[in-house]
C-alpha cells in the first residue's frame, strides 16, 4: 500500500488510523511522492476522510479502474476500522447516504 507523503496531503487522523491498521493487519505499506504513473499502475486506489473513513475509488482522471469495488485491500482496511471503532462504518455511509 502506497499513500502520499505528508507534504503532499494533510496528516489527518483518520488517514494515520489507516496506517495504524495497515500495521496492525501487516499490510506492507510506504509513503512516498506519488505520480500520475502510481495511479495509472494501482491494483486499487482507495481514498479516505473523516467524513466516510475509507472508500474505493472507481475512475481516476477519466480512466475506470479495472478492478473489483471495493477491493480486497479497502474490504480488509474497513473491517478493521469497523472492529476498532464498534460499528459497521460501511453501513454508516450507505444508510446516511441512502
Amino acid at each position: 500500500m502506497l499513500t502520499s507523503k505528508t507534504t503532499n496531503c494533510l496528516q489527518a487522523v483518520t488517514r494515520g488510523t489507516i496506517l495504524e491498521l495497515a500495521e496492525e493487519e501487516k499490510i506492507p505499506h510506504s509513503e512516498k511522492d506519488l505520480c500520475v504513473y502510481d495511479f495509472y499502475n494501482a491494483y486499487e486506489i482507495l481514498i479516505t476522510a473523516n467524513s466516510f473513513t475509507i472508500y474505493p475509488v472507481r475512475k481516476f482522471n477519466y480512466m475506470e479502474l479495472d478492478c473489483q469495488l471495493p477491493g480486497p485491500l479497502t474490504k480488509q482496511l474497513q473491517s478493521a476500522f469497523s472492529r476498532k471503532v464498534g460499528i459497521d462504518i460501511v453501513k454508516r455511509v450507505v444508510d446516511y447516504n441512502g
